[in-house]
This record gives structure tokens, C-alpha cells and sequence, in this order.
């Protein structure tokens, strides 16, 4: 019957949400704004924090924030509810940034988040879709080039020689000043 039908490709939907979302390193979770809970935390939050999906659904979103970011953050989203409501932001604006996210062990993680709002259309509640991905390995690689540089012009403005740095343009970005003895 065409039901059995209906719930048959429901039950492979399910599926396919299911092997996908559970078997990424990113974090795939829902938010319901209003109740600012999340509806749905991927598996891979235990990785990423130390915490059950079950034990983030039990907890108000603001846990998942550290306490020095959670005003500004709240604030930004209360601003882009405000702008959805009003048409102002479409459902296709996404939003990237980077926080610091708790963690069971006491920890923080460094983390990049990519979402945006939706209207449920069963429900008519506004969500905020997002992945959570850890870049703890990129913020280690930012700190190490930092530092280099830092090294790189120091020893450049010691110098008793000229040194000069050209980007792919031709354009010179450094030209170090010649130490007087």
C-alpha cells in the first residue's frame, strides 16, 4: 500500500541521515531558539567535548558556550532572530565564527561553527542548524607561523644586509633596515 510505501522511504531516509551524520568527526546538531535546547547533537560531540549527545540535549545551550563568550554570542543571536523574523536574513545566510567550547575534562576546544535559521515547516518554531568542527590543529599551525615570522624579522632587522620579501605580485612586503655598526 502506498503507506507502507511512505514509511518504508522514511525509514531510508532515517538511515542515510543517520550514516552520515554519525559517521563524521564533525558535530551536526539543532537548536530550538526559543527553549534554546538542542533537538538533535550528532554522535561525534563525545569526541569533540567528552559529552553524550544525550547528556548536551539535557542541558541548556549555554553550556555549550564558555562563560566570556556566551553575552556576545546571545546577543548575535538574538540580533539574527530578530532579522530573520523581519525577512531581513534568509534561511541561505550562513553564519561562521569561531569559539571556544567546554569541555568534560575541563578543557576548551577551539572550534569553527557554520549555521544558519530555518523555519520548521511542521512545526513553525525557528532552529539553527550548525556543525561544529575542532580546530585545535589549525590554531596550532596559525601560533607556529606566527611565531616564525616574529623569529624571520627579528633576525631580518639584525641584519648587516639587506633582506626583502616579494608576494606573487612583485610587490615588496618587507624591506628590513640596514644595521649602522
Amino acid at each position: 500500500t502506498a503507506q507502507k510505501r511512505a514509511e518504508e522511504a522514511l525509514r531510508e531516509s532515517e538511515q542515510k541521515y543517520r550514516l552520515l551524520t554519525e559517521g563524521m568527526k564533525d558535530v551536526v546538531w539543532t537548536l530550538d531558539v526559543a527553549t534554546q535546547r538542542f533537538l538533535y547533537v550528532s554522535p561525534s560531540v563525545e569526541k569533540l567535548r567528552g559529552y553524550t549527545p544525550e547528556k548536551i540535549l539535557a542541558q541548556p545551550f549555554a553550556e555549550a558556550l564558555v562563560p566570556e563568550q556566551r553575552q556576545e554570542l546571545a546577543g548575535r543571536l538574538g540580533q539574527s532572530i530578530a532579522e530573520f523574523q523581519q525577512g531581513l536574513l534568509s534561511a541561505d545566510t550562513y553564519f561562521a565564527l569561531e569559539i571556544l567550547q567546554p569541555c568534560k575534562d575541563g578543557s576548551r576546544i577551539p572550534s569553527e561553527v557554520v549555521c544558519h535559521l530555518v523555519r520548521n515547516e511542521q512545526t513553525g518554531r525557528i532552529e539553527l542548524h550548525g556543525v561544529t568542527r575542532d580546530i585545535s590543529d589549525r590554531k596550532r599551525m596559525e601560533e607556529t607561523l606566527r611565531e616564525s615570522e616574529s623569529r624571520f624579522a627579528q633576525s631580518a632587522k639584525a641584519s648587516h644586509a639587506y633582506v626583502w620579501e616579494v608576494d606573487a605580485y612583485g610587490v615588496y612586503t618587507f624591506i628590513s633596515p640596514v644595521v649602522q655598526e
